[in-house]
């Protein structure tokens, strides 16, 4: 299933393809003060990829362990995605609050993953993050 949106001021568009319907997954809702602050929940699946495009800059920050990537539209600062680089492979998550308000998501899931050790993350997102691709 394809899946399109865009940040708040539509500066930066994501395509999201996913094996199932959007709404039969339930977005990750981080719970450390970064992600509460963003207003952030996280997409994810290991089978399916995310296409960023990007009419303007990216703001890029890294928080936690510092191994993630967290991009922001540079213009309305909205959070897009999290994307770490796996073995010269990029995964990653989008946030799903780019998607909910044209589609019915899941309920949230909390989710702690500031108490994983940092191998403990890269396992995790080797799992469960998406393929992740920049687009000109």
């Amino acid at each position: 299933m394809d899946y399109s949106s865009s940040c708040q001021c539509g500066v930066v568009r994501v395509n999201l393809t996913l094996p199932n319907t959007l709404e039969d997954y339930e977005p990750r809702e981080c719970d450390c003060e970064f992600c509460r602050l963003h207003n952030i929940t996280y997409i994810s699946d290991p089978d399916g990829c995310l296409t960023i495009e990007a009419a303007g800059t990216l703001t890029q920050s890294k928080q936690g362990s510092g191994q993630a990537t967290f991009w922001q539209c540079s213009s309305c600062n909205q959070m897009v995605a999290v994307t770490h680089d796996l073995v010269g492979e990029l995964k990653g998550a989008v946030n799903g609050k780019l998607f909910s308000k044209q589609y019915k998501l899941g309920k949230s899931v909390a989710v702690s993953p500031r108490l994983l050790s940092p191998s403990e993350k890269r396992d995790r997102w080797k799992s469960a993050w998406l393929q992740v691709k920049f687009s000109p």
